[in-house]
């Protein structure tokens, strides 16, 4: 063979092997992803006679592990990571079940409830916590309080946290409306509700609670988050404004919900379906899955619209048609940086420095991260794990 011909055949057995490892690369970037239901356009259709729909039934696939099967009907509430556990609400006729799942050990343990447990909290020393109407000794109490109940591994039931001072004790109410959430320093925040609507705080560790704002009028569940400088985000009401306030001074900023007249076109009134806020890593405050407020540039935050991707169509419309275009907040910002979209359309995954979307699969479940970086989610009768740094 001549040289010349050997050296051609040489540079295209190294093109083709460099072309083959390339194309194994950017599949398996791409294994995780279910493809979009539609990309261009989805049908417009008369809803059937029963008004009900098929939608699809896609596990997630790729490195996605079918880790264990389920054995009951239930939703995904929370992780308690240095216990190794997931927890699991159920409901099963007249009663509510509470679940236990020891990953280590691929075992469960069920509790008997008396009422639905929301919203639960973890927080960061591995305590869990739980809101809403708390029934001492089994019985029902003549003292409602908006606190939370202290998980007891030995029992197996909530307590109340007791001997708690400040506005709590002044101001003894019914239930809490909204989430709970842990700030950096351990307060936890949630709202309460009589004939105001009141952000709390406790020190779960000395019982002191505090009133730090308050609605004159009832104002329904308003959703917290808490941003990387410790300032609390929430929904001013009407839904008009969003509401700032920082813990070290006391004071507010309140933000306009609307942005007005820009360079880009925004549908009226788009705040409303972006009713839930989400604060990330990076500044953004997130108003649903339509657009963010960016933070991190100057004290003058900047509008960001999301295109809509072909991943937010959902063939789960009910009752009156079966194809939706439904963009949720991102609800979870694992510890690589993704963002994660649980809520009506499935669980999507947006790599934002690379604008890639990703549905990665059809099913509805919360997405939690353990400690070794291994992702959590229970969809169709099963467990998945994802890990995240092989």
């Amino acid at each position: 063979m001549k040289p010349r011909l050997l050296i051609v055949i040489t540079i295209l057995s190294l093109v083709s092997a460099c072309s083959s490892a390339m194309t194994t690369a950017s599949a398996s970037n791409s294994d995780d992803c279910i493809p979009p239901l539609y990309d261009v356009a989805f049908p417009v259709v008369p809803p059937s006679k029963d008004n009900s729909v098929t939608p699809r039934q896609i596990p997630p696939r790729g490195n996605w592990q079918d880790y264990d099967t389920l054995p009951f009907e239930g939703r995904l509430m929370a992780i308690r990571p240095k216990q190794h556990e997931l927890w699991f609400s159920v409901r099963n006729e007249s009663e509510y079940l509470l679940y236990r799942y020891f990953t280590n050990e691929k075992q469960w343990k069920s509790y008997e409830w008396d009422w639905h447990l929301y919203p639960i909290l973890v927080s960061s020393d591995d305590t869990v916590w739980s809101g809403g109407k708390l029934f001492l000794n089994q019985q029902r109490s003549e003292e409602f309080r908006p606190l939370l109940g202290r998980f007891d591994d030995a029992t197996g039931r909530f307590e109340y946290v007791k001997n708690v001072t400040g506005f709590l004790q002044e101001v003894p109410q019914e239930r809490s409306n909204s989430n709970f959430v842990e700030d950096q320093s351990g307060l936890v925040w949630f709202f309460t509700e009589t004939d105001k609507t009141t952000l709390v705080s406790l020190d779960v560790k000395t019982g002191q609670s505090q009133k730090h704002y308050s609605f004159d009028y009832r104002a329904g569940f308003t959703k917290i988050s808490i941003g990387s400088d410790g300032s609390v985000w929430f929904w001013g009401r009407p839904r008009e404004e969003i509401i700032q306030y920082i813990l070290s001074t006391g004071e507010t900023h309140t933000y306009a919900a609307n942005p007005g007249t820009t360079s880009v076109q925004f549908a009226p009134q788009f705040y409303y379906k972006g009713s839930e806020l989400y604060m990330d890593h990076s500044g953004r405050l997130w108003m649903g899955g339509y657009a963010w407020l960016d933070f991190s540039k100057s004290d003058i935050p900047e509008w960001y619209r999301v295109i809509e991707s072909p991943v937010f169509v959902s063939d789960r419309g009910m009752p009156d048609s079966q194809y939706t275009i439904y963009m949720p907040p991102p609800n979870y910002q694992s510890s690589n940086g993704w963002y994660w979209f649980t809520q009506g359309t499935g669980i999507l995954r947006l790599d934002l420095p690379k604008g890639e979307w990703c549905l990665m699969s059809t099913g509805d479940s919360e997405i939690f991260e353990d400690d070794e970086q291994n992702l959590w989610i229970a969809v169709f009768g099963h467990l998945y794990k994802y890990q995240l740094q092989p």
